[in-house]
This record gives structure tokens, sequence and C-alpha cells, in this order.
């Protein structure tokens, strides 16, 4: 057999109630998947069950069993190392992939083969599949955009970083040559993996839905990143990595900047908790403080917002001229 061009990599823990409809959506995908690699990380629930339900009818679809839990990372590490693909997909046991997903993911790399990997645009939805909108993307862009290495830099600066693990397709070799994902990074493993790919090798961003992350007060990333001593410690070991292991890749002064954002949106998340419990039950002048202090932080940690601002006003003046 040939190498399969396209991996499918799902990672599992107690997610029987998600996973079936997570696996009918890889599986419906206008380009289907090569090989789907489930691992399950030791369940407890029916989460086997439903998943060799599907496996026969689609043989594609391998299971791995670890024999006791060692935690999210370690299972996508375990699911990378199992991969055979040219191309990766991480998928996530309780959220969906959106159709078209894989066909125009792999278009992009088939027009620009350099690039580490493609990203799109993820859209969120509630704890019962309620559709909540898009979550990040770069507004100013409207077609697909190709960034070798010094781009993909100057953009990661005066943006920060767009990449969602759900969003996402890597080349093989790239996430390779990067290293395992970091397990003392938690939630932000795959954000980081983004960030060492794009200013190695280069990255392409799609500006169309890829895919549904099913935001739960549960979910890994919500637990991961809740407390303040944490989110600051993987803020922390993010940057050593920077200056240490990633040094090659990393300039000197992207570590600063990343972190000032990292600290903004503790800040942020701090106000909009803050704003979901007064609600409207407080008076005027404590919404208006509201507003200012995420005003304050936006100015003090990340002025490069005001790139956004400067690009939407040049692309509108563009379109003037063209008309």
């Amino acid at each position: 057999m040939s190498e399969p061009t396209l991996s499918v990599l799902l990672a599992n823990y107690n997610h029987g109630r998600f996973i079936g409809e997570a696996l009918a959506a890889i599986l419906s995908q206008s380009r289907p998947a090569d090989e789907i690699v489930v691992a399950d990380d030791a369940s407890t629930d029916d989460s086997v069950d439903i998943i060799n339900g599907f496996r026969e009818r689609h043989p594609q679809i391998r299971l791995i069993r670890n024999e006791k839990n060692g935690g999210v990372v370690n299972n996508c590490n375990v699911l990378l190392r199992a991969a055979t693909g040219r191309y990766l997909v991480f998928a996530a046991a309780d959220d969906r992939v959106l159709p078209n997903f894989f066909s125009t993911a792999l278009a992009a790399f088939e027009q620009y083969p350099a690039a580490g990997l493609v990203s799109g645009i993820s859209k969120v939805m509630s704890e019962d599949g309620t559709d909540l909108g898009e979550f990040h993307r770069l507004t100013w862009v409207r077609d697909v955009l190709w960034m070798p290495p010094g781009a993909a830099q100057l953009m990661l600066k005066r943006y920060g970083s767009w990449f969602m693990g759900n969003a996402t397709v890597y080349r093989r070799e790239s996430l390779l040559a990067v290293g395992p994902f970091r397990e003392q990074l938690g939630a932000f493993c795959d954000g980081f993996a983004a960030m060492a790919i794009a200013m190695r090798d280069g990255v392409c961003y799609v500006p169309e839905p890829f895919g549904l992350w099913r935001r739960m007060e549960s979910g890994f990333a919500a637990t991961d990143t809740r407390d303040e001593d944490r989110y600051y410690e993987i803020g922390a070991k993010t940057v050593s990595l920077m200056q240490t292991d990633y040094a090659d890749l990393f300039p000197a002064d992207f570590a600063d900047t990343w972190l000032r954002r990292w600290r903004t949106a503790w800040c942020m998340q701090c106000a909009a908790r803050e704003q979901a419990r007064i609600g409207g039950s407080e008076g005027f002048s404590s919404r208006v403080g509201l507003a200012l202090r995420k005003a304050a932080c936006i100015a003090r940690f990340r002025p490069p917002v005001m790139f956004r601002l400067l690009e939407e006003v040049r692309r509108r003046m563009q379109a003037r001229r063209t008309r």
C-alpha cells in the first residue's frame, strides 16, 4: 500500500457523548482521510464501544488503547508517533470538523508546498452544539495568504498567534522537526508548536471556517488555564523554551512581545468574567470602569491591535481605488 497522504488523529478520554458526532463529521468530509487513528486514554465510559462500532463500518479507523491515563498532551504524542500520513490533523473527540476542511487545506498545501502548516478559522459552539460564531480571525485577510518564515515572524509580532488546533493541518515533517508536543505547556502545547513551525518553515492561512470548538468549563483548555498561577507558569515555561531549546527559531525580542500578549489575555479573561458577573445589575459607572480597564490592558500590553485598524483602513482604501 502507498503511504497515506492525510492522517486524522483523534484523542479521546471519556467523551462517549460527543465522539460519535466527531467521527461522523470526519468521515463525511468531501476529501476523505487516508487513515483515522483514535487514541483512547483509558476511558471508563462507553467511548471504546462507540469507536468500535465505527471501526466495523470504516476500516480506515485504527484504535490505540492506552493501558493507563497519561493525559491529553501525552495522548497527542502517542498519535504523532502512530501517524503515517504526510499531513496531520489533530482532532478532539468533543469538537467537530466542518465540511471541506480537508480538501481546502490540502489544496493550499498543493499551492504552497513549502508551508509547514495550513490554518483556518475556528468557530465556537456551546456544550449543546449551538454555533456561537467565529473565535478569532485575521480580520483584514480576504484570500489565502502564504507567509514564509520572515513574514510569519512579522505577522506573529504584529497580530499575535491566530492558530487554533482544531483548524490546523500540519506537515508531518515540520511538526516532527520542532519536536513532540511539550507536556510542560499543557493546553498551549499545540499553539507553541504552530509558532515554532511558522518561524521555521512558514505557514499558510485560509480565511474560512475549518472546525467547531466545543467550549466547555470542563474542557482541557479551560481547566488547564483557569488558575492564575498555572496560567503564568505556562507563560514562563513558554518564554524559557523560546530562549533556550528554540532560540534558533525565535528572535531575541519576540519572547517579550509574546509574554505581554499572554498577560493581556489573562487580564481580558478576568474582565470578561467580571462583566458576566455584574451583568445588568450594576450601574453605568461600573460598566464604564470595566470598559476602561479593558482599554488599559490593550494600551499597555497589546499595541499591535492598532495594526489591525491600520490594515483595515488600508484595505478599504485599496478597494476604493480598484472600483
